[in-house]
């Protein structure tokens, strides 16, 4: 039996490096043949405001929530944080988190891997009561470490795979 897993694009912004990181991410997992993969955009369910769980706008989100197992959140380090539209997407539902398991992909164009970003994101989600891997993934330099298309360079390959697979054991012994 699979694991279904919803790789999540935490950035609504056009032309953003992570996409890069979802396409690795997708690529690498389904050659695998423990999960079923799911890629999830955030900005296919922004809303300007929302009450928590209860909107219509919230639905589709709960949904994908309720229909997956774990998560990566793949998200960009804005000014030591993530993107806002993340944090509302979160924000929208609370109860559905428990027992869900989480991991956090970190992308920065500098060689920092969106370290600061994911310290302030394991604790919003440990708030909403996902169970946060301890493994993550960081992307440093991205722009060099992944073409747009998600081919990882040579210098970058192997880290990569490794942080991933690292990421994806710690997910399957959380969810047993």
């Amino acid at each position: 039996m699979s694991n279904k897993l919803a790789i999540v694009l935490g950035t609504a912004r056009d032309g953003n490096a992570s996409s890069r990181v979802i396409k690795f991410l997708e690529k690498n997992i389904l050659e695998r043949d423990d999960f079923e993969v799911e890629v999830i955009n955030v900005s296919d369910y922004l809303f300007s405001k929302t009450t928590i769980g209860d909107s219509e706008k919230v639905e589709p989100w709960k949904k994908i929530v309720s229909e997956n197992d774990a998560f990566i959140f793949v998200t960009p380090e804005y000014n030591h944080s993530f993107p806002g539209e993340l944090k509302i997407l979160l924000d929208s539902l609370y109860k559905e988190y428990k027992g869900k398991v989480a991991a956090i992909a970190g992308v920065s164009m500098g060689p920092v891997s969106g370290a600061r970003m994911i310290e302030s994101l394991k604790i919003v989600l440990h708030t909403l009561n996902f169970e946060i891997t301890q493994r993550t993934i960081g992307v440093g330099n991205v722009q060099k470490s992944l073409s747009e298309e998600g081919e990882a360079s040579e210098d970058s390959e192997e880290s990569l795979k490794k942080e991933l697979n690292g990421v994806l054991e710690e997910i399957t012994e959380k969810l047993k």
